[in-house]
């Protein structure tokens, strides 16, 4: 386990074509946004649901991806066709497939996951959570 609190630049959100969420931003901040709410509501329903509030105000979107948990975002990343990128010692992998290889998908040796990007939702598709 290796603590990257400390590398900068991996905590955002930004929309361009696809979401791009930086693997450092907390679910609790997906949680309150505004851009998840109004462009990508499955999402906005899915993570209250996940966890409690003290696990969502630490946990972030590239820790639950890398660990492949699926009880986690790990599911609806998934589900959404998310896909990761990954920085390593002169390697940079874009657009994998989140979960390729579900509960091995830990970056390879000297990589951490940087990214995930979500296409955009296509046209009057929607989605359902318990209530």
């Amino acid at each position: 386990m290796v603590d990257i609190n400390r590398i900068p630049g991996l905590d955002y959100i930004r929309k361009r074509g696809n979401l791009c969420i930086g693997a450092m931003y907390a679910e609790a901040a997906l949680e309150r946004s505004d851009l998840i709410r109004t462009k990508y509501p499955i999402l906005a329903d899915a993570i209250p649901l996940i966890a409690d509030p003290l696990v969502r105000n630490r946990g972030t979107i590239g820790g639950n991806v890398a660990m492949a948990i699926p009880a986690t975002t790990s599911a609806i990343m998934l589900a959404l066709g998310a896909t990761s990128s990954r920085r390593g010692e002169g390697a940079h992998h874009t657009g994998e497939p989140v979960l390729q290889r579900a509960l091995l998908d830990c970056p390879r040796a000297n990589e951490i996951l940087t990214e995930i990007r979500i296409p955009a939702p296509p046209p009057r598709s929607g989605g359902a959570t318990p209530s």
